[in-house]
């Protein structure tokens, strides 16, 4: 029996914030406590190429499998090719098989060694699959000149093409789950028949002709097309579900960045992430690692498991350096991921990346008690958000909220000050224990999440603010004031108001488009105090979340960077560039920008 997108709706209510699809588990499965997902605690991956189809060492892998303490393998399935003898039209099988059934072959190894098996596959057509674009070019996606791209995510190919291979995976192979590079998530504008059909449908609407964030079609069709990639997560969920038991997963791999699209909601519904995160990126700490898994277990509560690769290759060819790809699997465990090797071919000339894994998973593997089950006792909380991603972001994403972002994660990382990552609709959920909330540039927020600082400042909370924090709403318009001015003690000008998000940032700035002096204003009467400056990692302010109370005082230097305090010592809004101490920006010195008021003969608190 087939598995359509009419009988996946009727079903499951696709709208939902999470599949509630009741599935029916796989005749005669054994129910495991606890689940694949959650007992597997080291990962590993081999990115099959055509050629192991015909050349692989079983025998050689199994061993390495074991020597290393490796629980669960990511093994490919079929993707550009087919590794096992596939009846599904258009999905070729590897050349190199010659009869054999390689997939099939590794499912026996993994099932009799005890090791949890995830099917790796890639959805992609167009060059890799001619004959298949040929035949159904309406399953291409298509851009505004009428071009066919890769498969349209909302189309047949994955809803009707698809599921048959899933279904023949999961029936003749029993696999634990799915994981997907690749997985189709589309973000730019498809006009192909469907997608025209279902936003009119859905909106009422013709597609947007342009990517335009002012136009109110284009924001429509953004949050339209997030809702279909969520549906799509449900979709892949519900067919793996049904054929392959109530535990047998599809988990597309997300970026393990602060700008993944969508990552919020995956995580309301998914049992278990992974990140394809493989190394660092030039210019980035090895902490970087351990920040991507602040941000994603935060999604999850810290509750449910997310893994996240490290390559052990460098150029596909080369192996990694062995102390940095060992110290950076390392960060990744302090970041509370699964850590989660991954190797291009099971034959390599280059073979010291092999010794890379060993020491480290045996080292994992001793300290496993003390590794899993972990709540951060972190009192300092990173706010972000999609909506500021997304609406203040725009096409200039990195200055105005990657860059700030990063910057000050780097700044509280030098400092050693511990800190988690919230996301900014979870504040109500999980800023208890938190003592101090950093907002670093986040204009753009919803009147919710505008509430939950609110009610985190009232019931004790300090705040930090940075560039033009809630000073846009929800689509990234600008407000006339700042949606927290009260707790700020400062208001906008009209000049900050005049700057869009997609200008260059001033060299004042933390990201934004406008200087401290156009941004603020200052009560009237209050002048600024004499002050003492401090480096960032002596900022008492986020070390001890209290500062002497007093009559509010607006503090400068000579960039023109105010850094405000109210008067009960618990919020401050602060205009300097905290990334530009750790981040490429033409402004000096600025960690200089964190600022405690000179001690006075009156002081009672510290």
């Amino acid at each position: 029996m087939g598995f359509d997108r009419r009988e996946f709706l009727v079903s499951s209510g696709v709208a939902a914030v999470g599949l509630t699809v009741a599935l029916p588990k796989r005749a005669g499965a054994i129910t495991v406590s606890p689940p694949w997902y959650e007992r597997v605690r080291r990962w590993g991956q081999i990115n099959i190429s055509e050629p192991d189809a015909r050349d692989f060492d079983i025998g050689w892998w199994r061993r390495y499998w074991k020597a290393t303490g490796t629980q669960g393998m990511l093994l490919n399935a079929a993707g550009v090719v087919a590794y096992y003898p596939t009846n599904v039209p258009f999905l070729p099988r590897s050349t190199f098989l010659a009869g054999r059934d390689l997939f099939g072959d590794l499912a026996k190894v993994c099932r009799d060694d005890g090791i949890a098996l995830v099917a790796r596959l890639r959805y992609k057509i167009g060059d890799d699959n001619k004959a298949l674009l040929a035949a159904h070019p309406d399953w291409a996606s298509v851009d505004s000149q009428g071009r066919p791209g890769n498969p349209c995510m909302n189309g047949p190919f994955i809803y009707d093409y698809w599921p048959k291979i899933l279904k023949e995976i999961a029936t003749d192979y029993k696999p634990d789950g799915f994981s997907i590079s690749g997985w189709g998530a589309n973000y730019e504008i498809c006009y192909c028949p469907t997608c025209t059909s279902l936003f009119r449908q859905k909106t009422g609407q013709t597609l947007p002709k342009s990517a335009d964030w002012n136009d109110q079609v284009y924001r429509t069709w953004v949050e339209w097309n997030s809702d279909q990639v969520v549906a799509m997560w449900d979709f892949q969920n519900a067919v793996t579900r049904r054929y392959g038991g109530a535990d047998c997963l599809w988990i597309g791999q997300l970026v393990g960045t602060v700008a993944a699209r969508d990552s919020r909601k995956i995580a309301d519904r998914a049992k278990m992430l992974m990140l394809d995160h493989q190394f660092r990126s030039e210019g980035e700490s090895l902490a970087e690692n351990s920040t991507a898994g602040k941000i994603f277990n935060g999604l999850m509560g810290w509750s449910r498991p997310v893994a996240a690769a490290q390559s052990l290759y460098f150029g596909r060819l080369a192996s990694a350096p062995l102390v940095e790809t060992q110290a950076y699997i390392h960060a990744a465990v302090a970041g509370g991921l699964v850590p989660w090797w991954h190797t291009i071919s099971a034959y390599n000339e280059d073979k010291r990346r092999y010794d890379i894994v060993g020491p480290v998973y045996d080292w994992h593997r001793k300290n496993e008690p003390y590794l899993f089950d972990r709540k951060p006792v972190a009192t300092v909380g990173v706010v972000w958000s999609e909506v500021n991603n997304l609406y203040f972001g725009r096409d200039s994403i990195g200055p105005n909220v990657v860059e700030p972002w990063s910057g000050m994660v780097d700044a509280l990382t030098h400092a050693r000050i511990p800190f988690v990552a919230l996301h900014a609709d979870h504040i109500d959920r999980d800023a208890h224990g938190l003592r101090v909330l950093i907002l670093p540039n986040l204009a753009a927020m919803t009147q919710q999440q505008v509430a939950s600082i609110r009610k985190f400042v009232a019931d004790g909370g300090a705040l930090l603010a940075t560039g033009q924090t809630s000073l846009r709403d929800r689509f990234g318009d600008p407000l006339e004031d700042f949606a927290l001015a009260d707790l700020f003690k400062a208001h906008a000008l009209p000049e900050a108001r005049t700057n869009g998000p997609a200008q260059r940032p001033d060299s004042g700035m933390d990201g934004g488009a406008f200087t401290a002096r156009q941004a603020m204003k200052v009560p009237a009467g209050h002048e600024p105090d004499r002050i003492t400056s401090a480096y960032f990692p002596r900022c008492e302010l986020i070390r001890k979340a209290r500062i002497h109370p007093g009559n509010p005082s607006l503090c400068q230097e000579r960039y023109g960077i105010p850094f405000w305090l109210d008067s009960t010592g618990l919020t401050s809004l602060c205009w300097a560039a905290i990334s530009t101490a750790y981040r490429p920006h033409p402004v000096p010195k600025c960690s200089r920008s964190m600022y405690r008021r000179r001690p006075s003969r009156q002081r009672t608190h510290g």
